[in-house]
C-alpha cells in the first residue's frame, strides 16, 4: 500500500494518464503479489488412509478331570502253599478304568516294599517272583499281614482296601511232642508220640527211626492216623523185624511228614 501511495505522487508532473497506469499497474502487482501470498499460505490438505488391526480371541474349553478308582472290596486269600499267598478280589464298582493294582503287606513285622501287580486283574499271588518291585517267595511259615489292595487308573491310586488280610504259609511239621516209651516184651518195644503241630498242611505219615545193637534199621513208616508203634512187631514199612531178648534198641526218634 505504501509503494502504491508513492507512485502515485511521483506522478503529479507528468501525465494523469500515467499515473492511472501506473496505479493500475501498481494494483495489478499488488494484487498479483497478494494472490500469490495467499496461494501459499493456503495450507495442503492431507490424506489420512485408516488403518484395520485384527485381533485374535482365545477359546478356553474346560475339561473335567478323570477321577481317581473307588476302593476295591470283598479282597480274601484263596490259597495258601510253603512260599505263596494268593489274594483275590473284587474290583472297584465305579466305571473308571483300572489300569493295575497294587499291593501292600508285611512278612514276619516287617513292611515288603508295595508291588504293582502291572494288570489289570483282581488277584496277585504273593511270593510269586512277579510284579514290580517283584514280590519275592515267602519263607516257610511266614506270617503275612496286613495285606491291602488298592486300585490305580489314569488319575493315579485310589484308596487302600480298608482291612488287612492275615495269611500263614505252610511249614513243615512241628516236633513230636511227648515222645515216650511204652510197654516192652523180649521181642518188642512200643513207642508213642504226641501228635506235632501239622504247619498249615495235613500229616501225611510218621517216620519211625532206630538202632539196635549199634546197628541202624531201616527208617519204618507208619500212617498218619497212629500215635504209637510197636518196634519188632513186623509191621510198618518195611517192616520192622522181630527184636531178640537182650536186644538194645536205641536213638529211637519219631518225625511228622506233610505235604511241604
Amino acid at each position: 500500500t505504501t509503494a502504491a501511495s508513492t507512485t502515485a505522487a511521483s506522478s503529479t508532473a507528468g501525465s494523469t494518464t500515467a499515473a492511472s497506469s501506473t496505479a493500475a499497474s501498481t494494483t495489478t502487482a499488488v494484487s498479483t503479489t497478494a494472490a500469490s501470498s495467499t496461494a501459499a499460505s493456503t495450507p495442503t490438505a492431507s490424506t489420512t488412509t485408516a488403518s484395520t488391526t485384527s485381533v485374535s480371541v482365545a477359546t478356553t474349553t474346560s475339561a473335567t478331570p478323570a477321577a481317581l478308582p473307588g476302593v476295591v472290596t470283598n479282597s480274601r486269600v484263596e490259597n495258601v502253599s510253603a512260599t505263596n499267598v494268593t489274594v483275590v478280589w473284587d474290583a472297584p464298582s465305579d466305571s473308571v478304568a483300572i489300569i493295575e493294582y497294587q499291593v501292600r503287606y508285611t512278612v514276619n513285622g516287617a513292611e515288603h516294599t508295595p508291588v504293582n501287580t502291572s494288570s489289570a486283574t483282581p488277584a496277585f499271588v504273593l511270593g510269586s517272583g512277579l510284579g514290580s518291585p517283584v514280590s519275592e517267595a515267602l519263607p516257610l511259615g511266614a506270617n503275612v499281614s496286613d495285606i491291602k489292595i488298592r486300585a490305580r487308573g489314569s488319575a493315579g491310586f485310589g484308596a487302600l482296601s480298608t482291612s488287612g488280610l492275615n495269611a500263614t504259609t505252610l511249614d513243615v511239621p512241628g516236633a513230636i511232642q511227648d515222645h515216650r516209651l511204652g510197654a516192652t516184651t523180649p521181642s518188642t518195644v512200643v513207642v508213642l508220640w504226641t501228635p506235632p503241630s501239622d504247619g498249615g498242611s495235613p500229616i501225611q505219615l510218621y517216620e519211625v527211626r532206630y538202632t539196635v545193637n549199634s546197628v541202624v534199621h531201616d527208617t519204618v513208616v507208619v500212617s498218619a492216623s497212629s500215635t504209637e508203634f510197636t518196634l519188632g512187631s513186623g509191621t510198618g514199612s518195611p517192616v520192622s523185624e522181630a527184636l531178640s531178648p537182650g536186644d538194645l534198641v536205641t536213638s529211637i526218634s519219631v518225625r511228622a511228614r506233610n505235604s511241604i
